[in-house]
């Protein structure tokens, strides 16, 4: 069965850099300032490992006041 999309999710035209102030799990949204404002955030998929304060994450859009996030490079 093929899932289908989350249109509730924006997806960024371009996908831009925040810095975690707050962890992020698999499990559990954290905080990340993006933009000058801080901002509730959640991996975008499954991803294993957490991103801790100080990391960067990339951020690929929103969800209605939730980033959408991967971790960064």
């Amino acid at each position: 069965m093929k899932a289908i999309p989350d249109k509730s999710i924006k997806l960024f035209p371009q996908p831009a850099h925040g810095h975690v102030e707050q962890a992020i799990a698999p499990d559990h949204a954290g905080r990340v300032r993006f933009q000058g404002s801080i901002w509730k955030a959640k991996f975008a998929d499954s991803h294993s490992e957490p991103v801790l304060p100080g990391e960067l994450v990339k951020v690929l859009g929103v969800q209605g006041i939730t980033l959408i996030v991967v971790p960064g490079e």
